[in-house]
């Protein structure tokens, strides 16, 4: 009986796609708005300007505008456009206000500053834009808070393959433009005008006297009857302004009329105290640091009242507060 054989094997198999070329759409894609950062406007009684470049280097202000915070500069992607292609940009200016609620005050946004963009081997670019504020100078107050709006960018391209030799081509994106302005400023009391413990008369033709000069210095004055005695060391009040623009002059005004510190429990049944005048270091303007802060200390004359007849002043806290005002 003759034997059979056979044959296995492994028959090669090619396969051969042909896949149809995918042209991406020109994009452009808004990676961070632009954030003109902080300012602050004293006065609108002139148009004022800010130039703020995309490199966020020679910062300016014009009239009423005040540098507080450095904002960031806007920043886009460019992608699916021609190889090594010169980009043509347009920017439309435009108007922000407060909350993009579109009522006066508002901020007109121009005088845009990008880089020159041309595309790579891959169609793709990167953009920087910085750009300018102006004010609109007709004496209405701009109220604190953060003015947005939205603008038109263009992009003019020479696009090769428009049949039947190539045309000019448009990609349209809206873009994001934010500012914060702060007028007013953040005062904190990190510490308060106090006399310390005393012990003291009114008298009938004399007052007592304790200055509190505001860098913790005191000078006594006892003439007659009335009496201030000190049981522990008064402290000056120290008050802290921040929120303002750096290395700025701030104007600094003091309550000029007398204030009374009565009883807090029972006032009328005791003689009061009468503060006056108020002083400060510094006196009448001060200059913010780096950070846009300036250290304010408080200090005071402390008198007696004149009395009918002399009295001791009752044992109890003896409160007043008095106003300082500080502004640009």
């Amino acid at each position: 009986m003759r034997g059979q054989s056979a044959w296995y094997g492994l028959l090669p198999l090619a396969l051969l796609c042909w896949l149809s070329p995918l042209t991406a759409e020109p994009l452009v894609n808004e990676v961070q708005p632009l954030n003109f950062g902080t300012l602050a406007i004293p006065g609108n009684d002139i148009p004022s300007s800010y130039e703020f470049p995309r490199t966020g280097l020679g910062v300016t202000t014009t009239g009423r505008f005040l540098f507080v915070e450095m904002g960031t500069a806007g920043h886009y992607l460019f992608s699916g456009f021609p190889p090594n292609t010169p980009l043509a940009i347009t920017i439309d200016d435009t108007h922000i206000s407060r909350d993009g609620l579109a009522i006066p005050e508002v901020l007109l946004v121009s005088d845009y500053d990008f880089n020159v963009v041309t595309t790579n081997e891959l169609g793709d670019a990167e953009m920087a834009l910085g750009g300018g504020l102006t004010s609109s100078g007709n004496s209405n107050i701009y109220e604190d808070g953060t003015y947005i709006g939205t603008t038109q960018l263009r992009v003019e391209y020479w696009d090769p393959d428009v049949e039947p030799e190539g045309a000019f081509s448009t990609v349209e994106q809206t873009i994001d433009l934010q500012v914060e302005l702060r007028t007013s400023l953040v005062v904190e009391e990190l510490q308060s005008l106090h006399f310390g413990t005393i012990t003291a008369i009114a008298a009938v033709h004399d007052q007592a006297r304790l200055t509190l000069f505001p860098d913790g210095s005191t000078v006594y004055s006892n003439p007659g009857d009335a009496r201030i005695v000190s049981l522990t060391p008064p402290e000056p009040g120290i008050l802290r302004i921040s929120g303002a623009a750096p290395f700025y002059p701030l104007i600094i005004d003091l309550q000029d009329t007398e204030i009374l510190l009565q009883h807090a429990l029972y006032p009328g049944s005791t003689p009061h105290f009468i503060l006056s005048p108020i002083t400060t270091a510094p006196t009448g303007t001060g200059t913010t640091d780096n950070q846009g802060e300036l250290l304010i200390r408080v200090g005071a004359t402390l008198r007696t009242q004149l009395t009918a007849t002399p009295q001791h002043y009752q044992s109890g806290n003896y409160e007043g507060t008095y106003t300082l005002t500080v502004s640009y």
